[in-house]
């Protein structure tokens, strides 16, 4: 499925990066892992339906956007 140009434009892999507003959280989790919790967000593009997965690991700079 084709994403949509905002979609594109979402730099992968660095956390803190933004989304964009047609992204519309699905659902999150969080884990307890030995550094800390880590929160995972599952959104979906209300433009094209792309799956997005945005991963909040303060100690992993490589966290971050996804795609889902």
């Amino acid at each position: 499925m084709p994403l949509c140009a905002d979609c594109e434009n979402i730099e992968t892999g660095r956390r803190g990066a933004p989304g964009h507003g047609a992204l519309k959280e699905m659902s999150h989790s969080k884990q307890n892992w030995g550094t800390g919790v880590v929160i995972t967000t599952k959104f979906s593009c209300q433009v094209s339906g792309a799956k997005w997965e945005y991963e909040n690991d303060k100690h992993d700079k490589g966290a971050g956007w996804s795609p889902g």
